[in-house]
């Protein structure tokens, strides 16, 4: 069962005590070997401890913004309900939820930031305005007749308006605004029913509660693999997928990261196609995985067969007939970056309400994934320098050197045979062979 934070912590400053007692009781020398190791060791636990604290500040800091983005989408109301926008008190829109896209036949995000009065349709618009203003005022708003908003095949459908003023994590004011079909009342132009396409399955609501739960899966991983496993299924599961392992639905996802500057490595799925789909991604150099972990934070693609930027790309999500793929970035400071991709075979499949679920996940992602780096970087540390002393050791044994001069023919060794010195290390070790006995390989 892996020790929390805080008990690591009582352990350092219990170890450091004890360090700082047997440095008293050894002699004050200045070439004292021992005062030297335990000098050495004092520093090296209160760094450890330093990085200890930087990462709980780092997770109480990300445990808070995942507070304000659930707050914030708890206005939106569940992921079942009916379109809801969110606008500043000018009634410039700010975000959207699923439902909204269906509404407007694809996705709103490209909506955000402009006046929801443009929505629409021309002698509406006034109207539009009115209910902003008055809210704006104070002054009451009762519902009236339907408006009709216009749709990207430029039709329009009339829809009940509901306004009202709500508060903003942070206390910014808004305006929610609630488009709900409406019977009452002719179309104008052309009006579809639903794209033609399978019903998106309605994913669960995105709450404070799931999010908590979510971050404290991740808090308890002890690998890079089981956070990126972690975080896979969950965006399958708050997308609407299913998320038990081996089932199929509409959504995959998988996890990669860079582990060197020039390799990237796909280290979890949740389906064995989409896994196998998105490591041929990184062997090409191309498609939208690539892509974001060059640097773009978000790469959201609707139609992936028609991808001229990446030809060979297009050819490869033809063949394993996804549509559509939505990559964020999973920013991993003092590491380099991770990218959490979720795919499915509907097109145009990922809305604004689907970037968000994903981002956010992206976000805890960051936090887990960093902590866990840390942790294998310092334990590969500890092993590297136990084990360089484990050789230096033996020669000084073996040559009645002192222990510099013991660690110089160490690195001589490496240098001579262009390898680590921790490798190095390893040879003199397990096979006994003298530094300078190592020739180049």
């Amino acid at each position: 069962m892996p020790i929390s934070l805080g008990e690591l912590d009582d352990f350092l400053v219990q170890l450091r005590a004890r360090t700082q007692r047997v440095q008293g009781l050894a002699p004050r020398t200045s070439d004292d070997p021992l005062v030297a190791e335990l000098d050495e060791l004092s520093e090296q636990l209160l760094i450890a401890e330093e990085e200890l604290r930087v990462q709980q500040e780092e997770l109480a800091a990300a445990n808070q913004r995942l507070a304000e983005v659930a707050a914030e989408q708890s206005l939106y109301g569940p992921e079942s309900g009916p379109p809801v926008v969110l606008t500043d008190d000018s009634g410039v829109v700010l975000g959207a939820n699923r439902a909204v896209g269906e509404l407007l036949l694809g996705s709103g995000r490209n909506q955000v930031r402009r006046p929801i009065a443009t929505w629409f349709a021309g002698p509406d618009r006034a109207a539009a305005r009115t209910l902003i203003s008055s809210l704006r005022a104070g002054r009451p708003v009762t519902p009236g007749a339907p408006l009709h908003v216009t749709r990207r095949d430029g039709g329009t459908i009339p829809v009940a308006v509901s306004v009202e003023r709500v508060t903003r994590p942070g206390g910014a004011p808004a305006l929610r605004w609630e488009l709900v079909p409406s019977p009452a009342g002719p179309s104008r132009g052309h009006l579809h029913a639903v794209p033609e396409q399978a019903p998106r399955p309605a994913g669960p609501e995105l709450t404070h509660e799931r999010l908590i739960a979510l971050s404290a899966r991740l808090a308890a991983a002890t690998s890079v693999a089981e956070v990126a496993s972690i975080a896979a299924y969950a965006a399958v599961e708050l997308l609407g997928g299913h998320p038990d392992p081996g089932q199929d639905g509409p959504y995959a996802a998988c996890v990669s990261l860079t582990r060197t500057r020039a390799e990237a490595a796909t280290v979890a799925g949740t389906r064995p196609w989409e896994l196998e789909y998105e490591r041929r991604q990184l062997d090409m150099q191309q498609g939208p995985v690539v892509a974001v972990l060059q640097g773009a934070p978000v790469i959201n693609l609707g139609q992936l067969g028609v991808q001229h930027r990446w030809p060979r790309f297009a050819a490869l999500a033809a063949e394993a007939g996804l549509r559509s793929a939505l990559s964020v970035r999973i920013e991993l400071p003092a590491h380099r970056p991770a990218a959490l991709t979720v795919y499915t075979h509907r097109h145009d499949g990922f809305d604004v309400a689907a970037v968000r679920v994903v981002q956010v996940v992206a976000a805890q992602t960051s936090a887990a994934l960093t902590h866990v780096l840390n942790e294998e970087n310092l334990r590969v540390a500890l092993e590297t320098r136990q084990r360089i002393g484990e050789a230096v050791g033996i020669v000084v044994e073996r040559h009645r050197l002192r222990p510099q001069d013991a660690f110089d023919e160490l690195v001589k060794a490496s240098q001579r045979r262009n390898v680590k010195l921790r490798e190095i290390a390893e040879l003199v070790v397990e096979t006994g062979q003298d530094p300078h006995e190592i020739q180049k390989g």
